[in-house]
């Protein structure tokens, strides 16, 4: 749940409506297979369209003469011991603790026992994503409200005539949202389609786990383009990519992901439950 923004965004609008929130772990169904799909599509024919690069140890700031931080093995030690703790009370929701709790609680522990300084912990929080967080709820309940989420999702079914395939109402959700994710961060693709997905399933009696678990992983499977999604970002000037590179190997692994996507939520989470 924790390994990307839309993850939470999609499991804290589920909360917001009374449903039951995805588990810690429930996105691991369907993140493993697309994780393995997608490293044996970079093996035999991503790479294989990227440019070739005399030195890619250089490229990525790996040379053998780098100076690195001393190591602090306490601190080390320490450390992994806290984030162990943290994702151990998320995934067996010991205590019925919040997830936000225990974050902060697992910050704090790490500023007391030195691990971080004060200032590296106020600059490592990424604001952008706590006001597109926040926001969310806002936008779900005015497109709830004024009927805007349920317009846009009747239109996007009208339009394409989808009906009721299960296949063709979850592949135009994600291809709607891998679209949006070609100019927008993948945290503001999920904050946009999640109550839109909602009115969806409400509309035509969906189940919005399904609906859900589709725009979260189509927000962070947009490859088209560098700003996609933060790492396609910070591997840009790293690999010395082209703006083309993206569309070249990213449509290719946008659709393997489509792909597997379309196998493993339809028989996890069936869009209509009998």
């Amino acid at each position: 749940m924790i390994g990307t923004p839309p993850n939470m965004i999609v499991t804290e609008a589920l909360r917001e409506e009374g449903l039951r929130p995805f588990g810690f772990f429930e996105f691991a169904w369907l993140g493993v297979p697309m994780a393995l799909a997608g490293m044996v599509y970079m093996d035999l024919i991503g790479r294989r369209l990227l440019p070739a690069s005399d030195s890619p140890a250089a490229a990525m700031g790996w040379a053998g003469d780098s100076v690195s931080p001393p190591r602090k093995p306490v601190k080390m030690w320490l450390c992994g011991l806290i984030l162990a703790a943290v994702i151990a009370v998320m995934a067996l929701d010991i205590g019925r603790i919040p997830l936000e709790v225990v974050a902060v609680a697992g910050a704090i522990l790490c500023v007391l026992t030195g691990c971080i300084g004060k200032k590296e912990a106020v600059q490592a929080i990424e604001w952008e994503t706590m006001i597109l967080f926040g926001s969310m709820f806002s936008v779900a309940l005015a497109m709830e409200k004024s009927g805007a989420g349920a317009w846009i999702a009747d239109g996007l079914l009208a339009a394409a005539g989808y009906g009721s395939n299960p296949y063709l109402i979850l592949a135009g959700l994600m291809a709607l949202t891998m679209l949006l994710g070609t100019f927008l961060s993948n945290t503001a693709c999920a904050v946009l389609m999640a109550p839109i997905g909602l009115s969806l399933a409400k509309g035509i009696g969906a189940n919005p786990h399904a609906v859900l678990m589709a725009i979260a992983v189509a927000a962070s499977c947009s490859f088209l383009t560098p700003v996609g999604t933060p790492p396609n970002l910070l591997v840009w000037e790293a690999g010395k990519y082209r703006f083309l590179d993206y569309l070249k190997v990213g449509s290719g692994l946008s659709l393997v992901c489509m792909a597997v996507a379309l196998l493993i939520i339809p028989w996890k989470w069936p869009l209509f439950p009998r």
